[in-house]
């Protein structure tokens, strides 16, 4: 039985809930007085962020193989965060204050527990020949992602790789915060997934992308050129955050 998007969306949810959980009490059993406080959140941030996003991969190569139940297929696990890229995010986090970095902290392990799940669909859809995907964003979601949720409508629109979502993106993005973890666009505490559509499946995105097609229609009216960043404005002035 395919578990539905919006039940994937729950269970990352619950998996980053925890997460963070680990994280808040590792940060309230230390002091920020402590001369080791930062070197030790940074290697407990590197370990619990391994630890769930790849929670979240498993389970996500569960999800890609019961999309297609006809179709044998040997899911793929994507590789953890880099050392390198966790540790540069909770350096970044660091450099707030207090509460504040708790914050950043807290987001972008988030991010890295979706970025499992993400990672592992895109990998397997690079490999099976045919697949695509998409990009699913939340009815709260902002411009920014819900001007990609509408790219729906017509399956060359749809994403092959990672690198084809980073093209269409732009390499510089508008990812707030930091980029060391989520390089495809999304921003910390960003919760869009990245969905499979198996070879000659097809995707249905929610009802409320309906209104989201009408509003890119009318940004891309009002900005009066095609590219993205225009667009957005255009979209963040009709509005929208």
């Amino acid at each position: 039985m395919t578990t539905p998007v919006s039940e994937r969306q729950e269970i990352l949810d619950d998996v980053s809930t925890v997460a963070i959980r680990d994280l808040v009490g590792a940060w309230r059993s230390l002091s920020l007085t402590d001369l080791d406080f930062a070197e030790v959140m940074t290697a407990t941030f590197v370990e619990i962020a391994n630890n769930y996003s790849g929670v979240a991969a498993d389970l996500a190569a569960t999800w890609y193989v019961e999309s297609a139940p006809s179709i044998a297929w040997e899911p793929l696990v994507a590789p953890g965060p880099s050392v390198e890229a966790l540790t540069n995010s909770a350096s970044w986090a660091l450099g707030a204050d207090g509460e504040k970095a708790l914050n950043r902290m807290s987001g972008t392990l988030q991010n890295s527990v979706f970025t499992g799940a993400r990672d592992t669909i895109v990998l397997n859809v690079e490999q099976e020949p045919g697949a695509r995907w998409v990009r699913h964003a939340r009815a709260d979601a902002c411009a920014f992602c819900r001007m990609l949720a509408t790219r729906h409508d017509n399956p060359r629109y749809w994403y092959k790789s990672a690198q084809s979502a980073i093209d269409v993106v732009g390499r510089r993005g508008h990812q707030r915060g930091n980029r060391a973890v989520g390089a495809t666009g999304y921003h910390d505490h960003c919760r869009c997934m990245a969905v499979e559509v198996r070879p000659g499946s097809g995707y249905t995105p929610p009802d409320y992308v309906k209104a989201w097609d009408d509003e890119y229609a009318k940004a891309r009216a009002n900005a009066g050129r095609g590219d993205l960043n225009s667009i957005l404005s255009a979209w963040r002035e009709q509005g929208a955050r």
